[in-house]
């Protein structure tokens, strides 16, 4: 509806998990951070495109792994011109095969064997059934290698 709505409070998680749904564009501009970002796993999660910044894991991975797009969120003339296009983009976007497994390798599960695994060694205890391994998730990354780039500057998405 070409609306920007701001709720300046604390949401609940439910109502987030409700907003990522109704969001056509995820912005996750997070200066300085190291791994993952929580909202970028629940954006990919909603079958939402992700706006980022262009560094870190954010830089590294979510054109890898065809989750969005990444811009210099210090610069606010590139930073808005990336939201419009991204925007206009985010109707075509689809979740990838390498988005569908990066949720797997964050489930709960998953999470406590990767976790626990030297632990288990160490004691002699078995591995946790079916660990997924990130090396399976980067390898969905080689059916993207011959799409185009996801890029907003060309409209792909």
């Amino acid at each position: 509806e070409g609306r920007i709505i701001c709720i300046d409070r604390y949401v609940s998680v439910e109502e987030l998990g409700l907003a990522l749904m109704a969001m056509d564009l995820t912005c996750t501009p997070h200066l300085r951070h190291i791994g993952i970002s929580s909202m970028v796993l629940r954006a990919v999660a909603a079958h939402r495109p992700v706006l980022a910044v262009n560094e870190g894991w954010f830089a590294a991975l979510i054109p890898r792994l065809g989750l969005g797009w990444t811009c210099s969120v210090t610069d606010s003339t590139d930073f808005a011109n990336s939201m419009a296009r991204c925007l206009d983009a985010a109707p075509k976007y689809r979740p990838s095969e390498a988005a569908r497994r990066l949720l797997a390798f964050h489930c709960v599960e998953n999470f406590q064997g990767v976790w626990t695994k030297r632990l288990r060694d160490r004691v002699g205890a078995p591995p946790a059934s079916q660990m997924i391994s990130w090396d399976w998730v980067l390898e969905a990354t080689d059916a993207l290698s011959g799409r185009p780039e996801q890029s907003p500057r060309d409209g792909y998405g």
